[in-house]
């Protein structure tokens, strides 16, 4: 009797970073008082395919003059 035996390599390697791309003007401008519609963003990344419905984003636009910031994160 035998017995093979296979040694396998089972380091996982770390998962890809998603990359995120904004929909829409980058930078977007408003006329004051125009409410701002956030346009959405998509995600994706090599481990897990499409990961736009993780997307999280975080910061407000105000209706008067100003920058405002808005941060995607998924």
């Amino acid at each position: 009797q035998t017995r093979t035996i296979f040694v396998l390599n089972t380091y996982k390697q770390p998962n890809t970073p998603p990359q995120i791309s904004i929909t829409g003007s980058n930078p977007a401008n408003l006329t004051v008082g125009e409410p701002f519609v956030e346009p959405g963003a998509t995600a994706t990344d090599k481990e897990d395919g499409n990961l736009t419905s993780n997307i999280v984003y975080t910061g407000s636009v105000g209706t008067t003059t100003g920058t405002y910031i808005l941060t995607y994160t998924v």
